[in-house]
């Protein structure tokens, strides 16, 4: 049985690179969202086994990424305080690398901080194996 990732990423040539690594990877579904809406909305629905986050996304379809904004730190609260994502993993997974971010995901349960810039996607895969069990 394949096993759930969800991707919320909102820079479009990244998720169609992340829709074709994990695609080759026949024991993993990917469900993307762009917003902070969909990804609340996907993760409830899907209950995927891990979340992929972003830090920096639009709150809903249509608007403008507040940069000086975590809207991702936002979205993973709410995730937090629902009881069929409160156990939920997750990886940020930004190129914001600041220490107060890094300490807000320790708060929040991140299990890792996965700085894309530093990333391959096949170190990324290698880390989901990590966390994910088929």
């Amino acid at each position: 049985m394949k096993q759930t990732i969800l991707l919320v990423e909102d820079e479009q040539p990244l998720v169609r690179l992340y829709q074709q690594v994990f695609e080759r990877h026949s024991t993993y579904t990917l469900l993307v969202a762009q917003t902070k809406e969909q990804g609340i909305e996907l993760a409830i629905k899907h209950r995927p086994k891990l979340l992929l986050l972003d830090l920096i996304i639009p709150e809903r379809p249509g608007e403008m990424v507040a940069y000086d904004r975590r809207v991702g730190f936002d979205l993973l609260a709410d995730l937090r305080q629902h009881p069929k994502t409160r156990q939920l993993v997750v990886f940020v997974f930004s190129n914001i690398d600041t220490h107060e971010d890094r300490i807000r995901s320790e708060e929040l349960g991140v299990a890792e901080y996965l700085v894309k810039a530093a990333e391959t996607p096949a170190s990324v895969i290698e880390k989901v194996h990590q966390y994910v069990t088929v």
